[in-house]
């Protein structure tokens, strides 16, 4: 539930029905600033995404120094991580009607959102695991390896190659999602793959496939690209968000 004139600065999820439209707008925006201000986290980076989870959704007000103080609890999960976080929203202007989650017509600058308690340190360390690092790939590709900057968890993964028919690329792509998943039976300590879905496929061109590696890292890309390098017509992989100018 995001106004999509604040997905380039704001990228926080919130839960329907427990705030205003108008009140879910500021939250978001400042919010938003606040978390990556604090963490220095790439304000427009895709390798986080962030949940907030109703807990035990009450809020109390308390009145210092005239001014309204309203506490909410939360729990906020960075890439599926869970943390509980405390926002305070302060209200400037004590002595008019307080405003409260619901309320749809104010005065934005009389009223902020911040986060009280967040635990900047655990943060840091969940999101730092998704972001992506080059040096993490496997240095034997036989074949021209290329990756946008952006992609975090979930990509278009495209294959260049001369094949009339890719049913051997299909294949070995589906064998390796098959065979990576298969080992959750045998160890706790494995992530599975998500998703796996071929796009588009060009004669004697590219394959393009949507994989959402999950929280896998760069064991379960490798073993993909390793994979891959058995078939010496791919001359190139390429990994982006974007695939519509292909």
């Amino acid at each position: 539930m995001i106004d999509e004139n604040f997905i380039a600065t704001s990228c926080f999820i919130f839960p329907d029905g427990f705030f205003s439209e108008e009140i879910l707008k500021k939250m978001n925006s400042d919010l938003s600033k606040d978390f990556f201000d604090k963490t220095g986290i790439p304000s427009r980076s895709k390798d986080i995404t962030l949940v907030f989870h109703p807990y035990d959704f009450r809020y109390e007000r308390k009145i210092i120094n005239d001014t309204y103080l309203t506490i909410f609890k939360f729990k906020l999960s960075v890439n599926n991580f869970g943390f509980m976080v405390i926002v305070h929203f302060t209200q400037f202007s004590y002595g008019t009607l307080p405003i409260t989650p619901f309320s749809k017509i104010f005065n934005e600058d009389e009223i902020e959102f911040r986060f009280d308690e967040l635990p900047i340190e655990d943060i840091q360390k969940e999101y730092s695991k998704n972001v992506f690092d080059r040096k993490k790939i496997r240095k034997d590709l036989p074949f021209e390896f290329e990756v946008d900057n952006s992609i975090g968890q979930s990509f278009y993964f495209v294959i260049y190659h001369n094949l009339p028919d890719d049913e051997i690329i299909e294949k070995k792509m589906e064998s390796t999602f098959n065979s990576w998943n298969s080992k959750l039976e045998k160890s706790n300590s494995i992530s599975p793959i998500h998703n796996l879905i071929k796009e588009k496929f060009l004669p004697s061109k590219y394959s393009i496939f949507y994989l959402d590696l999950g929280y896998t890292g760069f064991k379960a890309l490798n073993l993909f690209l390793g994979n891959l390098q058995k078939i010496e017509e791919v001359s190139k992989v390429y990994l982006t968000v974007n695939c519509e100018d292909l």
